[in-house]
């Protein structure tokens, strides 16, 4: 009997072993889980999501001024109605060995928004402490084109980070660079290996004129991912660029050059406003100028472009 019972002991702790060493990153279910996210903020924020999305809504409108008890005074107008709105959802989550220990660590890729246009994106690089998922570092992201996460992977144990960068006018719409950077984990955090390297989104495609004339047409298609092209061109200040397309769905617009637009008129004094698939524009100096076409809808177009300087 006295056997008996410690072989059931030996085989009932053998399965609850069998039980823990099974127990990993990859049992952790990342979609109803609590994370604190920055999202924009300067301190992280508490958000626990349920099935892959936290959202909160909040009416936060400023309670009415006591009326004015003053004889003749005018009323006071109700408040406008404000509505604050949190939302967080992770999108992404890769694994693997990132200190060499032969076990799994996880990283998640997040999107968080506090109601307006922003879109945070961040990385939380999780493994497991005591049994349990535990936020080892995380990995710094950004608005959109302002460090906005576009792809993480894990490389020979390095962590591959791409973000989005903007151009010269810094701004979060709209990024014009990736900017990629691999790092090391190492004592409880990402150090950075060797140098970051960008490459432009939009590279313009050089125009030359055919000999004897200033006008030249070109075919071009641009799907649905490209969005954008761009072609850069020489011309001497004084003359008029201009550029048109055969496709209302395509629009034009210089991105780089200083110009006086003739057509269309800028709107608030911002020709790249101004949408349509036609400009003309006096060039305020000799050099490069650089104008892109886009693709307004979510097809592939084959577009005509007809470009002219006089």
């Amino acid at each position: 009997m006295k056997k008996f019972i410690q072989l059931f002991l030996f085989l009932n702790f053998a399965s609850v072993g069998f039980i823990f060493a099974q127990t990993g990153i990859k049992d952790v279910d990342f979609n109803n889980f609590t994370y604190q996210p920055y999202c924009g903020n300067a301190e992280p924020q508490t958000m626990s999501v349920t099935k892959g999305l936290f959202f909160e809504e909040k009416d936060v409108t400023p309670a009415p001024a006591p009326e004015t008890p003053a004889k003749n005074a005018k009323p006071t107008p109700t408040p406008i109605r404000v509505i604050e709105r949190r939302y967080f959802k992770p999108y992404a989550t890769i694994y693997g060995d990132l200190n060499g220990d032969a076990i799994d660590e996880a990283i998640v890729l997040s999107t968080c928004s506090r109601g307006g246009i922003e879109s945070y994106t961040e990385g939380f690089i999780y493994g497991i402490k005591d049994g349990s998922a535990g936020l080892l570092t995380r990995i710094e992201g950004g608005d959109r084109a302002l460090g906005g996460l576009r792809s993480v992977n894990i490389e020979n144990g390095s962590v591959v980070v791409e973000r989005s960068r903007p151009d010269f006018s810094n701004e979060a719409c709209c990024a014009e660079f990736v900017e990629t950077t691999s790092y090391r984990f190492t004592d409880g955090g990402l150090s950075q290996i060797g140098e970051k390297t960008s490459v432009e989104l939009y590279p313009a495609t050089r125009l030359q004129f055919p000999e004897s004339s200033d006008q030249l047409s070109f075919n071009i298609k641009i799907n649905r991912d490209d969005k954008i092209k761009r072609f850069s061109i020489n011309g001497r200040k004084g003359r008029t660029l201009t550029v048109t397309t055969n496709l209302p769905t395509s629009t034009v617009r210089i991105y780089k050059g200083i110009v006086t637009m003739i057509n269309p008129k800028p709107v608030r004094n911002a020709p790249e406003l101004a949408a349509t698939n036609t400009f003309s524009a006096k060039l305020k100096e000799t050099g490069e100028y650089v104008f892109e076409v886009s693709n307004l809808t979510k097809e592939e177009l084959d577009i005509t472009v007809n470009v002219e300087i006089k």
